[in-house]
C-alpha cells in the first residue's frame, strides 16, 4: 500500500500558507472533479474538508481524497467531496487505495457518501460498485448551481437504499 498522509481541516490554513503550491495543485484537482464550481466555492470546499494524499504530494502530486466529517456525529454520514487521481497516475489502483483508506477510517456505524456528477456517472459507476458502494441510480434534483448528482453509499454493515422525493433514504438492515 502506498504511504499516505492526512491533513485535517483545522490544519488547512496553515498548510495553505506554508505550501501555496500544494494548495494550487489541490485546487486543480478540485476543478477537475467539480468543473462548474467557481474558484471561490472550491476554496471554501478546501477549507471544510480533511484531505488524504500521497505522502510525497509536495514533490509528485499523484492523488487525493477530500472528505467532510462534520455531520458524522449527527447523521452517521461522511461525505466524500473529491476523489482525484492526476491523469498520468491513473489506472494504478490509487483511487482504490484512497477508498480503502477512508473505509478503514470510517467507524462501523459510519456511512460514506459520494455524489458523482451526472455527466461522470457512467464512467465511474462500475468502479464504485466494485468497491462495494450502492446506489439507486436516480439523478437528484439540481443543486443551487444547477448541477445534478447521483449518490453512492458504502457502509461496512448492510444498508438498504430507497429513493424518495427528498433524496435517498438509508436504512440499516
Amino acid at each position: 500500500m502506498q504511504p499516505l498522509m492526512m491533513v485535517k481541516k483545522h490544519e488547512n490554513q496553515e498548510w495553505k500558507d506554508e505550501e501555496p503550491e500544494i494548495f494550487k495543485t489541490l485546487l486543480e484537482g478540485y476543478r477537475e472533479c467539480m468543473p462548474s464550481i467557481n474558484d471561490m466555492l472550491l476554496e471554501t470546499r478546501y477549507f471544510m474538508n480533511n484531505h488524504i494524499l500521497n505522502n510525497d504530494f509536495k514533490i509528485v502530486p499523484k492523488y487525493f481524497l477530500a472528505f467532510d466529517d462534520s455531520t458524522a456525529q449527527t447523521n452517521d454520514i461522511v461525505s466524500i467531496s473529491a476523489l482525484y487521481v492526476f491523469p498520468k497516475f491513473r489506472n494504478n489502483g490509487f483511487a482504490k487505495t484512497l477508498l480503502d483508506q477512508i473505509k478503514f477510517l470510517a467507524q462501523q456505524n459510519i456511512i460514506l457518501q459520494s455524489a458523482v456528477n451526472e455527466n461522470k456517472f457512467d464512467e465511474l459507476k462500475d468502479f464504485y460498485l466494485k468497491m462495494g458502494f450502492q446506489t439507486t441510480g436516480v439523478v437528484n434534483p439540481p443543486d443551487s448551481l444547477g448541477i445534478k448528482y447521483i449518490d453512492l453509499f458504502w457502509c461496512i454493515s448492510p444498508i438498504k437504499l430507497t429513493f424518495t422525493p427528498n433524496g435517498t433514504a438509508i436504512e440499516r438492515t
